[in-house]
């Protein structure tokens, strides 16, 4: 079976429309998949506030943020995935990798819980830093509360995020999404005929 690894965000839009693209690409090759989930912070250091703001004040006053939100709008609109960007919350998102993480380590496809945190944070603005928010998606998709409390006090997983993110650096990765396939690796949120290709090539 072939494994293909993905460093993604949960409150990255590109990532979002990246896997979706990935969805596509496999159901296209007709090949069986696993896909495993690593973990990259766009911004570690993100605290509870309007994602607008946050943007504003990391690009500067100068950038055009609406025209940014509208640009992934309308893209993600053609591809049936939704993003709201006026209800949209920046959170540190280490404890919703963690998450994730723990529910890839039970053996579990990470996939279903990462697209519900992604729904939460663009579709409904929820703030992905609460933990409140996080036991009550994980829920939805047969995670138990325990484990994801378990899960956020787990020292290992903290330390897994950080490797994930210092691993994603010494391959030389500087943005998401990145779909690495042993030895081929892209970048970006790739149209699925790229990615069909590069999961023939492997």
């Amino acid at each position: 079976m072939l494994q293909v690894e993905v460093w993604s965000d949960i409150v990255c839009p590109w990532c979002r429309i990246g896997h979706s693209h990935l969805r596509q690409a496999i159901q296209d090759s007709g090949q069986q998949v696993k896909v495993l989930h690593r973990a990259f912070q766009l911004d570690p250091t993100a605290t509870a506030e309007p994602v607008r703001d946050a943007l504003q004040r990391r690009y500067g006053p100068r950038a055009n943020v609406a025209e940014m939100f509208e640009r992934v709008r309308r893209i993600g609109e053609t591809e049936g995935i939704r993003f709201d960007f006026d209800r949209a919350i920046a959170a540190n998102t280490g404890p919703a990798h963690q998450v994730i993480l723990a529910r890839q380590a039970a053996g579990h496809d990470p996939r279903p819980i990462l697209d519900a945190l992604m729904a939460k944070h663009f579709e409904e603005g929820q703030d992905l830093g609460d933990p409140a928010v996080l036991r009550a998606t994980a829920q939805h998709i047969g995670m138990a509360p325990a484990d994801v409390d378990a899960a956020l006090s787990s020292s290992a997983l903290k330390a897994q995020v950080q490797q994930d993110q210092r691993r994603a650096h010494s391959l030389g990765i500087s943005g998401v999404p990145f779909f690495l396939l042993g030895q081929h690796g892209v970048a970006g949120a790739q149209p699925a005929a790229v990615l069909e290709r590069l999961l023939t090539a492997a």
